[in-house]
């Protein structure tokens, strides 16, 4: 019985530790092969134990949501947005392809929550990680080309919790940025 709660889950830090350490270190499984979780099945999961039903793929996750397009700005400039704006376990990350749960920075480490087979290192090899892991976004930052790090690769952040005010906040962010 005391494994046992009501639906849907109060989103509270101990429901969601709880919540993230049933997923955390699992295998990757794309697309659910083998009753396992790709990145969207991830926070797809996460999410549905609080009433949030996510659909299905990357993509439309991320335009599920107040989202802003990122993908003019330098690595500095996204970790300076993400220091500012981004919302630890409220803000989907977005790449072609890959959906990440922003959690926060731990030094200087903007971090996510993310299921993710590899990192491609060159044109014919990867830096495989094939689970749900705790990462930084500079992840293989020694082994990889910068362009590949996930980082460089981020193109859109999501917000699942947005007022007016802040919205309006990261527009005017964004329009100072892009016309410097």
């Amino acid at each position: 019985k005391k494994d046992v709660s009501k639906f849907p889950l109060q989103f509270n830090d101990k429901n969601l530790k709880n919540q993230l350490s049933q997923v955390l270190n699992l295998p990757y499984g794309w697309g659910g092969y083998n009753f396992e979780r790709d990145c969207s099945l991830l926070t797809r999961d996460i999410f549905s134990a609080f009433g949030l039903y996510l659909p299905r793929n990357s993509a439309a996750q991320k335009n599920s949501f107040n989202h802003f397009d990122i993908s003019t700005l330098s690595n500095s400039q996204k970790k300076d947005f993400l220091n500012r704006f981004g919302k630890a376990y409220l803000s989907l990350l977005y790449l072609p392809g890959h959906i990440m749960l922003y959690a926060g920075q731990i030094t200087d480490n903007n971090i996510a929550i993310h299921n993710i087979w590899g990192l491609r290192k060159d044109a014919t090899q990867r830096l495989l990680i094939s689970s749900s892991v705790i990462t930084s976004l500079e992840i293989g930052k020694n082994e990889i080309l910068e362009d590949n790090l996930l980082l460089s690769r981020l193109k859109e952040i999501s917000f699942i919790n947005l007022n007016e005010q802040e919205k309006e906040q990261i527009k005017s962010y964004l329009e100072n940025i892009q016309n410097k």
